[in-house]
């Protein structure tokens, strides 16, 4: 259709003006990635020991450990990050959190219904194209209460333990779920001559965008920005010591840390890293 067309257009117009490596942080070269990882890691760990006191937690943590010695044998941070890096599908707005969306108040209309309004997103300093899961990724580990920070309770009975786990894995799911179908219903709309160039192919059998390979986008922007969040901790605590809220700050930084981590080690995470026809493999 015409006005496609002429979305497409404006899009292929206008992206090379944008963030060649958008997203927060994202700008930090995979070579230095590389070099900082490990030697910033113990700090890093030490502030998320009291998120896993249990016995559970502490297993966690030596899993984490593994991951990290993993994650950091070369050249797997570049592995990784050219694996994020080379699938731009979308326009990613690249500091996709809360604090960045406007939202107008809801009110009932006249058949009684609540209206979900759209909210303005701000601050496209970011901006670029790139992976379909960068922005995913970031709102969900900046403020997405889908995610448990602290540990469940230990008087709390196992039953009610492994129901809460099983509902923050199922919201985390939906919340997949409904992304992919956006993301590939969008798609579908754009005739596939005025997609980018290196978007997927559509046939008449296959989706745009497999659901096995969307999750499998998600588990290496998971990494991804867990690599780049331990490389730019000890940088982020610097600047947030300057603040007179600084305790506010580093808090923060520790929930950030903590959603991290914890979906790193969930079903989403390290399992699917490397899962991935045509890419990476392990």
């Amino acid at each position: 259709s015409e006005e496609s067309t002429s979305i497409s257009s404006i899009f292929k117009k206008n992206a090379p003006k944008l963030s060649s490596t958008p997203g927060a942080g994202h700008s930090l070269p995979p070579s230095i990635r590389q070099e900082q990882f490990q030697a910033s890691w113990p700090a890093v760990r030490e502030r998320l020991i009291p998120y896993f006191q249990s016995d559970e937690g502490v297993k966690s943590l030596r899993q984490l450990d593994q991951t990290v010695s993993w994650t950091a044998q070369s050249p797997r941070i570049e592995d990784i990050a050219q694996s994020v890096a080379e699938r731009k599908y979308t326009l990613v707005h690249g500091d996709f959190h809360i604090g960045n969306m406007l939202l107008q108040k809801t009110r009932t209309n006249n058949d009684g219904e609540i209206p979900h309004p759209m909210p303005w997103l701000v601050d496209w300093s970011m901006a670029g194209i790139g992976n379909p899961c960068l922005d995913l990724v970031f709102f969900l580990i900046v403020g997405a209460d889908a995610i448990p920070i602290h540990e469940i309770s230990p008087s709390t009975d196992v039953a009610s333990s492994q129901s809460t786990n099983a509902t923050s894995t199922e919201h985390v799911g939906l919340i997949l779920e409904q992304y992919y179908q956006a993301l590939t219903l969008e798609t579908q709309i754009e005739d596939a001559t005025n997609e980018p160039s290196n978007a997927p192919s559509q046939s008449s059998q296959q989706p745009l965008l497999p659901w096995e390979t969307f999750l499998t986008m998600f588990s290496q922007c998971l990494l991804n920005q867990f690599i780049i969040l331990v490389c730019y901790d000890s940088l982020c605590r610097s600047m947030a010591d300057a603040s007179p809220t600084s305790q506010l700050y580093h808090d923060h930084f520790d929930r950030v840390n903590t959603r991290c981590v914890r979906m790193l080690l969930s079903e989403y995470g390290m399992t699917r890293v490397f899962n991935i026809k045509n890419g990476n493999e392990d």
